[in-house]
């Protein structure tokens, strides 16, 4: 799968930066317990993979969520994380990660509600993405 590509998709963009999201509050799931006390959030979590024409070896199909997070009284910079972060995601085509992997195709799948996550103590939403990659060709 291609978390290389969309962490650094997600990591380069000048403005999901400008909304306080960076290389410093971007984290595979539940990676930290101690989170940023005052700046936005975000988790990448990477869920269950089909097999790509059933092949088992080959990774086809990917669901993955994006959670933000928020210390504020709003949900309104969530909602702007979100939206830029389905911009990016949704206009990537075959984007070679560093970990061997080609995202080929990423299709939003909709968005949760408005949450408050009572362990982090944030207001927090989601967005559902299916994923597509495949292995990139041996040099």
């Amino acid at each position: 799968m291609s978390r290389a590509a969309v962490y650094s998709l997600l990591v380069g963009d000048t403005e999901l930066s400008a909304l306080g999201i960076g290389a410093s509050n971007i984290f595979p799931s539940n990676a930290t317990d101690d989170p940023p006390a005052t700046q936005p959030f975000l988790f990448i979590r990477w869920e269950e993979t089909s097999p790509r024409w059933g092949l088992s070896n080959s990774p086809g199909k990917t669901s993955m969520s994006l959670w933000a997070h928020d210390h504020g009284g709003s949900y309104n910079r969530i909602n702007l994380i979100l939206e830029r972060c389905k911009e990016i995601l949704e206009a990537a085509s075959h984007v070679v990660g560093s970990d061997g992997y080609i995202l080929t195709q990423v299709d939003w799948r909709g968005a949760s509600g408005d949450l408050v996550d009572d362990g982090y103590k944030t207001l927090t939403r989601n967005h559902g993405y299916e994923v597509v990659s495949r292995k990139a060709p041996a040099a």
